[in-house]
């Protein structure tokens, strides 16, 4: 594959919070704040399976579609937490018949902006072999892409609800 070809599978999503770096970071830690955002347009809120932040700990997110009929599964195993810093993960994702269509190394960088924050995902898409020949390249590109906009705009509004809980 030559260095072109790679390129156009690494990914980036960058979004800057009205928030602090620690309540970010507790969004993208703790289950009681991630299922409140990781919803993608297209799906009911999520239902968190498991969430093991650590190295090595496994998580796992099932998504039902908003027309009620079946959803995906997104999950993973962390190979690097550092606390307010940094979070990277090995990405899966099973389609609403439980085939395995993507994979994905993903880093989250959180950058503190002193009361504000700064994440930025980076994802190299590796498309497995053997999956149904509708989850083209491109069109997993863009699933990744805006899924995470969606999320990150999600993200917005559980945060703004938060901080002000807070205040």
């Amino acid at each position: 594959m030559s260095a072109a070809a790679k390129s156009d599978l690494d990914l980036v999503v960058t979004r800057e919070f009205e928030a602090p770096v620690d309540l970010v970071w507790e969004a993208w830690t703790r289950p009681e704040h991630l299922v409140h955002w990781w919803k993608p347009k297209g799906f009911h809120k999520g239902r968190i399976e498991s969430l093991d932040v650590r190295p090595g700990g496994k998580w796992r997110i099932y998504m039902p579609f908003d027309s009620g009929k079946g959803g995906c599964t997104a999950y993973g195993i962390y190979r690097e937490v550092v606390a307010r810093e940094r979070l990277s993960w090995d990405d899966f994702c099973d389609d609403e018949n439980g085939n395995f269509f993507h994979k994905a190394f993903v880093t989250v960088s959180f950058e503190d902006l002193g009361g504000r924050t700064r994440v930025t995902l980076r994802a190299r898409l590796d498309p497995p072999a053997k999956r149904d020949a509708k989850w083209t390249l491109p069109l997993m590109e863009e699933g990744w892409t805006e899924g995470w906009k969606d999320n990150l705009e999600e993200l917005v509004h559980h945060l703004s609800a938060t901080h002000k809980e807070m205040q």
